[in-house]
């Protein structure tokens, strides 16, 4: 198997050194597919054969993500569970329809101050939150406390044209990543909560803030049933879970940010994706 690896710069990437290291020691041949250039030739990219396999570690860049989409046959093995999944609605609006439990979330942003105060109400009052979407550990994440300073934001923000939602605020005891494969929790994390002020447990944090997360049934059954709702076969799933240990399920990341995880836990995710998509690889060379 070939294993393709679209990143967006080749210095400074955790995953990529991770997944040259296991493809060496899987004796798989590890190809790099960079979108860290304005040269980028996209009539000259390699065609993947039956059985290579695919993933793209940048998350958010728009030119990796077209890469993505050209170069997923339906015979190539990817982490979707299907070619035609790659372009995903929000994962909010797609998780709710699905029966997964999430905050109560608006997903889309006025400045008309009367709409303004119904959406409020209906995330059941202040404080709310106010997320942009495509942030990452914590950052673009507001606790909005008051309707006087959500139609300030709400103004600024209609000027910006950025993409953002509307949350309801739940009382974080504490904040789970769960990395899921194949149906299963491969690795999790605790983060334990904040006493320095701030209300994001989740935020950029020292890893002695961090604890090995305890199997629990209904968590881990929150998770899966997130990524399997996304069309996904692995993800790292962000859930909170309020004062009454009731889970939320935040965000289903794909691609996610595994090194940390897998160097906290001292489990091989790297591998173990590459050894799924090898396994994935050989059943769809002999359709």
């Amino acid at each position: 198997m070939n294993f393709y690896c679209i990143i967006e710069s080749p210095k400074n990437d955790w995953a990529r050194e991770l997944f040259k290291k296991a493809c060496l020691e899987k004796n798989i041949e590890y190809q790099e597919i960079s979108v860290n250039s304005n040269k980028i030739d996209f009539t000259n990219f390699p065609k993947l054969q039956p059985g290579d396999g695919l993933y793209r570690v940048t998350a958010n860049n728009q030119n990796a993500k077209k890469i993505e989409y050209s170069l997923a046959e339906n015979y190539v093995a990817t982490f979707y569970d299907s070619a035609d999944k790659i372009y995903r609605p929000g994962s909010g609006l797609k998780l709710a329809r699905a029966g997964v439990s999430i905050p109560k979330t608006i997903p889309v942003l006025t400045h008309d101050r009367d709409l303004l105060k119904t959406f409020a109400e209906n995330l059941g009052g202040f404080p709310i939150i106010l997320k942009a979407m495509g942030g990452k550990e914590g950052v673009g994440v507001m606790r909005i406390d008051s309707i006087e300073s959500l139609c300030s934001i709400a103004d600024y923000l209609a000027k910006t044209n950025d993409n953002f939602i509307l949350r309801q605020y739940i009382d974080v005891r504490e904040t789970l990543r769960l990395v899921v494969l194949d149906g299963k929790i491969i690795a999790g994390m605790k983060y334990k909560a904040s006493h320095e002020g701030d209300f994001r447990s989740n935020r950029k944090t020292r890893l002695n803030n961090v604890e090995i997360f305890e199997k629990n049934e209904l968590i881990e059954k929150t998770a899966v049933s997130a990524v399997s709702a996304m069309g996904l076969e692995f993800a790292g799933v962000d859930i909170i879970l309020d004062k009454n240990n009731i889970p939320y399920v935040l965000e289903v990341n794909f691609p996610c940010h595994f090194g940390e995880a897998q160097e906290f836990t001292g489990v091989d995710i790297s591998g173990l994706m590459l050894d799924y998509l090898k396994n994935k690889a050989e059943k769809l060379i002999q359709k």
